[in-house]
């Protein structure tokens, strides 16, 4: 069990609070199909969570946000997926959300009940690296794996994801090794996207030439690692967290991530003029914090 547990009277929610992460301010809630009003603090939430967790040797991070309209829809899909892999657990982590997203899943969750998918949900919205970072002290699976919370990847990457970490202690998807991936999108997003990736090999010498495609797994050793070493919140925490495996010297493989056709046409809400002095500026964030740390260097990030 990794976090406390305190009963809270009235809505089907527990909280919990961490100091490894700050969590005390922003109460988290966690969210379970055997949550009931009045129940004690050993039925309900986080403990419940935790025991069915440690059935399955995979766990999946999904974070959300404001994703009402599509939820029930991506939930249906997850819930399909895991229904029939008992080895694979679900844990939705909401950021923060403005609307129902967290109300659709509970409710989705507590009418499905088999324990497979669970949810945490906060009030502050933190990032996607924050509410990865938040979910994965949560998971019990010797393999955890994250990817977007839309479903932009199709869930069958997953069992690739896992067969790659039995020779690797972390994978990344990568759109670039999908022939002509990508051709469909606008020629600002494409712009941005190679841009970034540039700046990511100039200023952090790193190899790959996807390093965002929103599909990763890890070891659970690397994982506790590198995530303790997070500081990156915003869109390049992928980055860092690449950048820092490279530089502990742990295995670092791909596979190919083939983006959905629905997704390819989504907005995005990247800005062209603005938002390359963004990157730019987080991939320094990261480069001048590794390099003012005391960050040792060893095989297999072992201290």
């Amino acid at each position: 069990m990794r976090f406390p547990v305190v009963q809270e009277h009235g809505p089907k929610h527990c909280e919990t609070a961490s100091a490894q992460l700050n969590l005390d301010s922003i109460n988290m809630r966690c969210y379970s199909e055997r949550c009931s009003s009045g129940a004690s603090a050993q039925e309900i939430g986080c403990l419940t969570y935790v025991e069915e967790a440690k059935l399955a040797s995979v766990s999946v991070i999904l974070p959300v946000y404001n994703a009402g309209p599509n939820i029930e829809r991506v939930f249906d899909a997850v819930y399909e997926f895991a229904r029939t892999r008992p080895d694979y657990h679900f844990l939705f982590v909401d950021d923060g959300s403005q609307d129902e997203t967290a109300t659709i899943l509970q409710r989705c969750i507590r009418q499905t009940g088999n324990g497979c998918v669970n949810l945490i949900s906060y009030r502050q919205n933190g990032g996607k690296g924050y509410a990865i970072k938040t979910a994965f002290y949560q998971t019990e699976g010797e393999n955890v794996l994250f990817t977007d919370g839309d479903l932009a990847y199709d869930l069958d990457h997953l069992p690739h994801l896992v067969e790659a970490l039995k020779k690797h202690d972390v994978v990344a998807g990568s759109r670039s090794l999908i022939p002509h991936q990508g051709k469909s999108l606008p020629i600002s997003r494409r712009i941005l996207g190679r841009g970034f990736n540039l700046f990511v090999r100039l200023l952090l010498n790193l190899p790959f030439r996807d390093t965002q495609a929103g599909l990763k797994g890890f070891r659970r050793d690397a994982g506790e690692r590198l995530f303790a070493l997070l500081n990156v919140h915003d869109f390049s925490f992928d980055v860092e967290l690449i950048y820092l495996a490279k530089n502990l010297g742990f295995s670092i493989g791909e596979i190919p991530a083939r983006v959905s056709d629905e997704h390819d046409f989504k907005d995005s809400t990247l800005r062209l003029f603005r938002d390359p002095f963004s990157m730019l500026f987080s991939l320094l964030r990261i480069k001048l914090a590794r390099t003012n740390s005391d960050l040792s260097i060893s095989p297999r990030g072992k201290p």
